[in-house]
């Protein structure tokens, strides 16, 4: 990207690769600029291996909101090759990196989500984390307001062990990580053992049954997106 003179030997290399994993944002942030200086390069060469580049790229992009967000900046770039290159092949190219975007999800005028709400979120969590857990004396949700504290000021240290657990709860479940270990072990339990009135021994019973609640709200959030217009 410092260079430009090294875009055509880049895109070159990348035209041989074999994409097998899923192509998620991180590897989209570095790829999308560079594949955008290389749609704009005068060889036809390179733009042909980077119409290449991009549908095989894109293939691998499982998401349609980090399709929506990094993608449709490529469309402009890939519908000029599709429609003025000079040689009948390399439009071809284009064309079915035109598909491969579409099916995607992105196009020229896609806009990115909006950026999730990160307090209404782990408000949400709380909602769903603190009745399954067998602790007097904590505020009944809904809570109206962050942090915690301002809703159990005698048990700052427990308020801030909560609000913390909640957040991550709340990004496991938006990305629908509902493995049980990793909710006892790695994401939820750990933090909820210190507030638990039995600690460790009760975090297996609390973490199943906090993981099932937000499974269940999972299915019922799937349910409101998928009902017929």
């Amino acid at each position: 990207m410092a260079s430009p003179s090294a875009v055509p030997s880049t895109i070159k290399a990348l035209s041989s690769t074999t994409f097998v994993a899923e192509v998620n944002a991180p590897v989209l942030a570095v790829m999308v600029p560079l594949l955008i200086r290389a749609l704009k390069e005068r060889s036809t060469d390179t733009t042909r291996m980077t119409c290449i580049v991009i549908a095989n790229l894109v293939k691998l992009v499982r998401d349609p909101k980090i399709a929506a967000t990094y993608l449709g900046v490529l469309v402009p770039g890939v519908d000029n090759i599709a429609e003025g290159a000079a040689f009948p092949e390399i439009r071809a190219f284009a064309k079915t990196a035109q598909e491969t975007l579409k099916a995607a999800g992105a196009s020229a005028d896609s806009k990115p989500p909006p950026a999730r709400d990160i307090p209404a979120a782990t408000l949400a969590a709380l909602a769903i984390i603190l009745p399954n857990l067998a602790i007097t004396n904590l505020p009944k949700p809904p809570i109206q307001a962050l942090p915690l504290v301002k809703s159990m000021p005698n048990e700052p240290i427990a308020a801030t062990i909560l609000e913390y657990a909640a957040g991550i709860a709340a990004d496991m479940s938006e990305e629908r990580l509902f493995d049980s270990d990793v909710w006892e072990n790695r994401s939820l339990g750990p933090y909820l053992r210190w507030v638990l009135p039995d600690g460790k021994a009760a975090v297996k019973d609390v973490s199943a049954a906090t993981l099932a609640s937000f499974i269940e709200d999972d299915k019922v959030r799937l349910a409101v997106l998928c009902l017929p217009l």
